[in-house]
């Protein structure tokens, strides 16, 4: 698959600040995103977010029946992708 351009992390990040400003309303202790918003804002298609998690590239958790993203792992997931990284969580550094 095609590495996302700037453009495209950047639209994402703008969509995230938007859809940040709309879910805290407000208050900021709600830093979590349904799955189904971080796949809206990825500078990817459906299937890519579930493979970067399946490598533990995008963490992610169970809350009840819903699958969460702490913001900050969203942040640090895009980071990751702009820094052109493409180990996972499991592969070893050298």
């Amino acid at each position: 698959m095609a590495t996302p351009t700037h453009d495209t992390i950047d639209s994402a990040l703008k969509g995230l600040a938007d859809l940040q400003a709309e879910i805290t309303m407000g208050d900021p202790a709600r830093q979590l995103l349904r799955l189904k918003e971080v796949i809206r804002m990825a500078p990817f298609q459906k299937t890519k977010v579930y493979e970067e998690i399946q490598k533990g590239r995008l963490r992610t958790f169970k809350h009840g029946r819903s699958t969460l993203v702490r913001l900050r792992d969203y942040h640090a997931w895009l980071d990751l992708i702009e820094s052109g990284d493409n180990r996972s969580e499991n592969d070893e550094l050298a």
